[in-house]
């Protein structure tokens, strides 16, 4: 019977495993680009839907959606969640760790 052990805990992956360090992701619905991982710390500005950004770490809040980006071609750095509140999918990967595109996209960051 394909039902889980009872108490057996599915980890929903996290934010690490989906979006790994030196990833490019795609803005898929408009997102806040702030400051800090706190939701509360100052706005730098609204990240617009297709915006690529590379990805520099990850939240250390249990649970956290947040992702320490840099947004390729304008040379900012801060966090963006990666999933709304809401549940909505807010980015999703275009390249993965170590091909050619992240490979550009770090040398971008080092040099901004």
């Amino acid at each position: 019977s394909g039902m889980p052990a009872l108490g057996a805990v599915v980890p929903r992956p996290s934010v690490v495993q989906v979006f790994p360090r030196g990833c490019v992701v795609a803005v898929v619905s408009p997102t806040l680009l702030r400051e800090l991982e706190d939701v509360s710390s100052p706005q730098i500005c609204e990240v617009p839907e297709t915006q690529a950004c590379l990805v520099l770490g990850h939240g250390v809040q249990p649970g956290s959606k947040r992702l320490e980006v840099f947004q390729l071609g304008h040379g900012r750095r801060g966090w963006i969640s990666c999933v709304a509140s809401s549940g909505r999918k807010l980015v999703t990967m275009t390249a993965p760790p170590g091909s050619a595109e992240s490979a550009r996209a770090e040398a971008e960051a080092m040099e901004a």
